[in-house]
């Protein structure tokens, strides 16, 4: 007990920010996640994918809005006539961009009306900045860990390279020099 007391505590102290320096802003993912199968198998796709998501840091599972929208098509496979003895799962994983912001961003310089911005990019109309697109098979019984692979994938090729990104954006934010008051 003593030995994972203090093993708390040196995790705890460890992800603390150093004294003067502004904390990392915590990584945050919004997931929209849309299954279709057949049942029982749409259930135990949704159990599984849904638990294995929110088992990674920083995902929140919404139902508008998301960062990311991961769409999976289940299927049955096997011999016509025969019992049902593999599946195969298409995953598409897309990572919507924020266009109000890019707009902001890239029109900052030149006045545009709001009439024009909202005809150019409509407010509830999702954008999508990238796409991952995979295709999983095999046996029946084996979809807990075919949701595995896909939430492995999902935290590899998009979440670990976002947080990179916020990671590096606040090193530069740091070691960039701060403009001093001229006396």
């Amino acid at each position: 007990m003593i030995a994972l007391t203090f093993l708390l505590l040196m995790w705890a102290g460890t992800s603390a920010p150093s004294p003067g320096q502004p904390p990392v802003p915590r990584f945050e993912g919004r997931v929209l996640l849309r299954v279709s199968a057949p049942e029982p198998m749409q259930s135990t796709l949704m159990s599984c994918l849904t638990k294995g998501l929110r088992g990674l840091d920083g995902v929140t599972i919404v139902d508008r809005v998301p960062d990311y929208e991961i769409s999976v098509l289940g299927v049955q496979l096997g011999l016509e006539g025969s019992a049902k003895t593999g599946c195969a799962l298409s995953v598409t994983i897309l990572r919507t961009v924020d266009v109000g912001a890019l707009c902001e961003m890239l029109l900052a310089s030149q006045p545009v009306s709001p009439e024009r911005r909202a005809w150019a990019f409509p407010p509830d109309q999702p954008y999508y900045g990238s796409f991952d697109q995979l295709i999983k098979t095999g046996p029946s019984d084996s979809l807990a860990a075919l949701c595995s692979q896909v939430i492995e994938r999902f935290e590899t090729s998009h979440l670990q390279p976002a947080r990179k990104l916020r990671q590096r954006r606040s090193d530069a934010r740091k070691q960039s020099p701060e403009k001093q008051p001229e006396k």
